[in-house]
């Protein structure tokens, strides 16, 4: 383990390689995630004509959950069409003077189309709405029966199925939204830092070692795990952050999720040893997997979900790694046991050991060198 020693000493020898191979990974990932579990700030616009105990109720619980914006019911449409809102409700005089006598059918909502973010808005307000009317229904027009039922229900005494599906269902986005920052930030910055071992082959250091008595497979093993071990300390110090620092609920999924993720971190180790290893210099790798890397984000759904994309780009996506290590996340995500996501561990495993034994094969690319021009000969003609 000679050459693992020696290159964790190299690695952590220079402050500029603490600063771009541990420090400024672990930076970007935080905030790609933070960024992503601080965009889920939900708008809701109301519009309230009725200005009863009701409705003044029903908008300070809202205000718990989402940012309230307070409109004019000839404003509302405006609002919503020019996104300054997600959904918006109007609450019409005599709107709870209906649910109380058990008459109310239907609040009037308005969103531009169903999204990640308009549902669990949605799904949300139609629950507490439709417990209003059942109470509403029971009360019979009775005002204090109708607000000692609404008390018990906001007290919990009332379970609304409903309520629940709405907060799981912004959690897991939320989660997922940050994973699949994560993972964009993983392929970029994993892939790119295993090309500094082109600078061995540049400066000789390669050529000398397999001339030595150290065989070829070991130091490549040991330098590959170097940065499998750098991945791991990256990954877990991002993942405390995520939960400790900014408070997302994944302690309990800590482990499968984190075992995942550190599996798609050796793929991504594996595939820039591979693309440093068929490279001749650092401007050839680089740029060949800025044109593997930006497709495996884009279609793997590290930027968006794969479910929004055209049937043909579903199916290239499958081609990717990252489209798996997602899918499994979220499966995770949803509560499901680590048997389930046997099909994405042992095709992560395969692109993993694909990329290690293409590593392998002694090919490079091409050089590709400018041609130097020839110098126009011109003739003196005598007359």
């Amino acid at each position: 383990m000679t050459i693992l020693k020696n290159n964790f000493k190299r690695i952590l020898k220079k402050k500029s390689n603490w600063l771009l191979i541990i420090i400024l990974p672990i930076v970007l990932m935080t905030v790609l995630v933070m960024s992503a579990s601080s965009g889920n700030t939900y708008h809701l616009g109301i519009s309230d004509e009725d200005q009863t105990k009701f409705t003044k109720t029903f908008i300070d619980n809202l205000s718990e959950k989402y940012e309230i914006v307070t409109l004019e019911t000839n404003k509302v449409r405006e609002a919503v069409i020019n996104s300054e809102v997600d959904y918006a409700l109007v609450f019409k005089e005599n709107t709870t003077e209906q649910l109380i006598n058990g008459e109310l059918q239907d609040v009037e909502a308005y969103s531009i189309q169903e999204s990640n973010i308009s549902v669990p808005l949605r799904i949300y307000v139609d629950s507490y709405l439709s417990a209003a009317r059942g109470i509403g229904i029971e009360a019979a027009g009775d005002e204090v029966k109708f607000y000692e039922g609404m008390d018990y229900y906001l007290e919990g005494k009332f379970t609304m199925d409903a309520s629940t599906v709405s907060a799981e269902t912004a959690k897991s986005e939320t989660i997922m939204q940050s994973l699949g920052f994560l993972v964009l930030a993983m392929v970029l910055l994993l892939t790119f830092s295993t090309t500094s071992v082109l600078k061995d082959k540049v400066s000789g250091l390669y050529t000398r070692v397999k001339s030595g008595p150290l065989a070829r497979g070991s130091y490549e093993i040991q330098i590959f795990l170097s940065y499998v071990l750098i991945a791991m300390f990256q990954l877990f110090l991002v993942f405390m952050i995520m939960t400790y620092g900014l408070g997302m609920d994944i302690a309990d999924i800590f482990i499968p999720l984190y075992l995942i993720m550190l599996l798609f971190a050796v793929c991504c180790v594996a595939l820039g040893t591979f693309v440093s290893n068929i490279s001749n210099n650092l401007t050839q790798a680089n740029a060949l997997l800025n044109l593997i890397n930006i497709p495996m984000c884009m279609l793997g759904g590290a930027l968006w979900p794969i479910d929004i994309m055209p049937e043909l780009l579903k199916n290239i996506s499958v081609i990717f790694p990252t489209t798996w290590v997602l899918q499994a996340a979220e499966k995770i995500v949803q509560g499901d046991v680590m048997s389930s996501i046997g099909l994405e561990i042992i095709i992560l495993a395969s692109f993993t050991l694909v990329f290690l034994l293409l590593g392998v094969v002694d090919f490079k690319l091409p050089r590709f060198s400018k041609v130097p021009k020839v110098p126009k000969v011109t003739k003196n003609v005598e007359m």
